[in-house]
């Protein structure tokens, strides 16, 4: 039987950015930015998503947003490579 050549799936990081922006944008939410960092030293990540529109929810519906959005794009496993996912709006970025 032939081998079946499968496209490799882009890294985790890139995947993470992509479903938080394509879900956040298909909620009417505009992402102002989404960052990923690799926390040295383990397998673990970081997440950041700056977006407005987040100024009008609380931090708790901004993070079940989020979550289910990452629950539909990434299995169990690559979810727990996620160790904290940060949700700001652009105001608080600045600190106003």
């Amino acid at each position: 039987m032939a081998k079946v050549k499968t496209k490799p799936r882009p890294p985790l990081a890139t995947r993470i950015v992509a479903a938080l922006k394509d879900g956040l944008k298909t909620s009417g939410f505009a992402v102002e930015g989404v960052e990923v960092e690799a926390i040295k030293g383990t397998k673990v990540l970081r997440v950041t998503v700056v977006a407005r529109g987040f100024d009008k929810l609380w931090v708790t519906e901004r993070q079940d947003l989020v979550w289910r959005i990452l629950n539909q794009a990434l299995t169990r496993d690559e979810q727990l490579r996620i160790s904290m996912v940060v949700t700001l709006s652009p105001s608080e970025v600045v600190g106003v």
